[in-house]
């Protein structure tokens, strides 16, 4: 089971309501900061071997943040920029 799978427990309306506030955090200006934070330290893509399953967990959080909260699957890629 995924970190979605066990967040949303395949429930439309709970669904629904995480994307919502997900896009409301990450939508705005410094929600975009934050989400490219993130982003810069645990890479959603970023999964090599010698990662142990907690550093594989937190690209996974990072990967459902950015899937729900990014309107056009941008970000700040940088804090030193805002």
């Amino acid at each position: 089971m995924t970190f979605e799978e066990r967040l949303l427990r395949k429930d439309a309306k709970r669904a629904e309501q995480f994307k919502g506030a997900a896009k409301a955090v990450f939508g705005t200006p410094e929600g975009k900061v934050l989400l490219g934070a993130l982003v810069e330290a645990a890479h959603p893509l970023a999964h090599f071997d010698g990662m142990t399953a907690h550093e594989h967990g937190n690209c996974e959080v990072v990967a459902l943040l950015w899937r729900y909260g990014s309107e056009d699957g941008r970000c700040a890629t940088s804090m030193r920029n805002s």
